[in-house]
């Protein structure tokens, strides 16, 4: 699928290699069935379920026990920004977690940064997922100079993050407000000011000599949400062993090739169970 909102997506448009071999799944399995059912413009609703293996559950009949596929899944898959904050709420909530972020909670970077590795070499990206280990609070302001006088003191927390194949990202500086809330604290006009007033101080400590100046970086907060739910844009290149997905009627009615793409790449994200819940 491409990005969201993105106008031009002329590198998908002519690939140079197409992938066509299965590989999460069994070439039998219900999970690939489903996927070419739907891939055949069929409604994913006539889809015989298959215990377990594939369940397909319309919304108006949900089933007693979605708390509990909810606690279970191994990820959660969704259409709207909307949804997955709803949806990470409740998880959080069954989990008996607090409103300030825990140690072990999943966490999920929205944004690329190449140039932050891990401690096996791999570039913190869009859309990867991990553990939230200990962390510690920061209150970041900026200098009383014109080119700041609209930055809010950010709070920042420094943590590492585990993944699930056991790599760790260490010490990430995670924009608490926008983990906690959604909403960034700085504005991205405001992060590309910040990235270059550290352009400058690294220029001066390059001519200088002097690493004093290192003293007045300020780190660029890194956005971050809970990672219980993500949306399907988020999932692709990944794969889980128990996913819990939700239908997105709404792209039905804008797009229904895109429709059909984003049902085709939600469930084949799981690897041996799939709850597929309709609108």
């Amino acid at each position: 699928m491409p990005p969201v909102k993105e106008d031009c997506n002329e590198i998908l448009e002519h690939p140079h290699i197409f992938l066509d071999e299965i590989m999460r799944q069994a070439q039998e399995s219900a999970i690939i069935r489903l996927s070419m059912h739907i891939r055949e413009g069929k409604d994913f609703r006539t889809f015989e379920s298959v215990p377990g293996e594939v369940r397909i559950v319309p919304k108006r009949f949900l089933f007693n026990d979605e708390d509990m596929a909810v606690l279970q899944a191994s990820q959660i898959i969704c259409g709207t920004n909307n949804q997955r904050f709803e949806l990470n709420d409740r998880v959080r909530k069954l989990q008996g977690r607090g409103v300030i972020p825990e140690p072990g909670d999943k966490i999920v970077g929205l944004k690329n940064h190449w140039d932050f590795c891990s401690q096996q070499g791999n570039a913190l990206t869009n859309g990867s997922l991990g553990e939230l280990l200990e962390y510690e609070h920061f209150i970041q302001t900026y200098p009383e100079d014109k080119a700041f006088k609209d930055f809010p003191p950010t709070d920042i927390i420094y943590t590492n993050m585990r993944t699930e194949d056991g790599d760790e990202f260490l010490r990430i500086p995670i924009d608490y407000k926008a983990l906690t809330t959604g909403v960034r604290t700085l504005t991205y006009a405001q992060d590309y000011e910040l990235g270059q007033y550290n352009k400058k101080i690294q220029k001066k400590i390059i001519r200088t000599g002097n690493f004093k100046w290192a003293e007045d970086f300020r780190d660029i907060p890194y956005e971050f949400n809970y990672g219980y739910a993500i949306t399907c844009w988020k999932s692709q290149g990944s794969q889980y062993k128990n996913v819990l997905g939700y239908d997105c009627s709404w792209l039905k009615k804008k797009d229904p090739d895109q429709y059909r793409k984003y049902l085709y790449t939600l469930v084949t994200r799981a690897e041996e169970k799939l709850i597929l819940v309709g609108d």
